[in-house]
């Protein structure tokens, strides 16, 4: 009986794993998007600034200085993101993979977590 108890642990365990991966996916995601929206409209107010100040003395860099280093670290933030995004959502489909039997036949479509 006590095989039986240690292998419900270790099935329940897997899961409760699993499923942390899968909210850390979908935080993720949800930063992802927040971070994309965020440096949109950094980029579009850039935008609004070079166009009001062109053709007039406040044509300079100071004038843009604040949303262009904003938008420069936005996007590094991006990037670090999706790249964590990414390595989390691989190792939460080949966990699943290695619980799937291997069949032959055809191959099942990876499951997509976005």
């Amino acid at each position: 009986m006590d095989r039986l108890g240690d292998s419900a642990k270790k099935g329940l365990d897997f899961i409760k794993s699993r499923a942390k991966e899968t909210v850390e996916v979908q935080k993720l995601s949800s930063t992802l998007k927040q971070l994309e929206d965020r440096r949109e409209r950094c980029l579009l107010d850039l935008g609004h600034r070079v166009l009001a100040a062109y053709g007039t003395d406040k044509m300079c860099d100071e004038s843009f200085q604040d949303r262009v280093e904003e938008a420069n670290y936005l996007t590094q933030q991006i990037q670090k993101v999706k790249e964590e995004h990414e390595s989390t959502r691989e190792h939460l489909r080949q966990s699943v993979e290695d619980l799937m039997p291997k069949r032959s036949g055809p191959p099942i479509p990876p499951p997509d977590y976005d």
